[in-house]
């Protein structure tokens, strides 16, 4: 494992993190999560100073991550996911870029397993539902599951190298620029854990980032495990029907535009295990400063 600087499994601060444990273990291909313990209220708002998800924390990146793996682009495969509009689609589907895909073979598992592993080093504290204004708050009635966020660039250019030739280049006369090397790492350990019907949020890089201006509108769902029974991403219609479900496979990325509503469906068995990130896109006179200053 290369070291960045371990973090440890003890934490303290003004957000509360009380100590760490592991899960009850289950027939599962995957290890038992490592989850802080926290003693946060339902309710509870976090600003980005109160840092809840432990984001500015080190963190470990394994060897695997850090060199180039021998990876084969023909093995790459795509599959539509049908998504189809008016009264069967997703709801909010009037945008005839709106699309689901499924991209099998981005990562290997020892890949898979190492994201795993990074994530679990670290730790997870239960996941937030962001409100706007830079703010997050703890909703366990509409958001149960973990979550372990990670800024690592490594890992969001071998997504972008793997999958930037089936990324839509262009949206809305925005260019594709990059993935977000914010890398949220989820976990559903218990069963009945959910992440309820919801959109999924634009992240806009602002201030002194040196890729300001860029902003998302492709989401990248990234199985890491199978092993488990539940637990599929869902697209649901106006009418609050399941339209389409996506069955995690490992290595596998579901890749959609952020106006579907979908549902990260409950989990029956086993531990789940999958990264969100996204695709950034930025105004022409933006990405050509970008090419000039890269």
């Amino acid at each position: 494992m290369a070291m960045s600087k371990s973090a440890t499994n003890m934490q303290e601060g003004a957000f509360g993190v009380l100590e760490s444990s592991t899960a009850p273990a289950v027939s599962s291909d995957a290890p038992q999560p490592t989850i802080l313990k926290v003693d946060w209220l339902p309710g509870r708002v976090f600003t980005v100073k109160d840092d809840p998800d432990r984001a500015l924390q080190p963190h470990v990146l394994p060897k695997v991550l850090a060199k180039e793996q021998r990876w084969d682009k023909d093995h790459l495969s795509t599959e539509a996911v049908d998504v189809s509009l008016a009264e069967t689609g997703a709801f909010r589907c009037r945008d005839p870029a709106t699309f689901a895909m499924l991209v099998h073979g981005v990562l290997l598992p020892e890949e898979c397993k190492a994201l795993i592993a990074m994530a679990n080093t670290k730790g997870f504290t239960p996941a937030l539902l962001n409100i706007g204004y830079g703010r997050q708050q703890y909703m366990p009635e509409i958001r149960l599951n973990q979550r372990c966020i990670i800024d690592e660039p490594h890992v969001a250019d071998l997504l972008w190298q793997r999958l930037q030739h089936v990324i839509p280049k262009e949206w809305h006369g925005r260019c594709a620029q990059s993935v977000n090397e914010r890398l949220r790492i989820l976990c559903y350990h218990e069963p009945g854990q959910v992440f309820e019907a919801h959109f999924d949020g634009n992240f806009t890089r602002r201030g002194d980032h040196p890729r300001a201006g860029e902003t998302s509108f492709v989401t990248l769902q990234v199985y890491l495990n199978e092993g488990f029974t539940g637990g599929h991403t869902s697209f649901i219609s106006r009418d609050h029907e399941k339209v389409a479900k996506v069955a995690p496979t490992q290595g596998s990325v579901l890749m959609f535009s952020q106006d579907l509503f979908h549902e990260g469906s409950p989990i029956e068995d086993g531990f789940k295990y999958t990264l969100r990130t996204e695709v950034m896109y930025a105004p022409l006179s933006v990405a050509n400063h970008h090419k000039i200053m890269h």
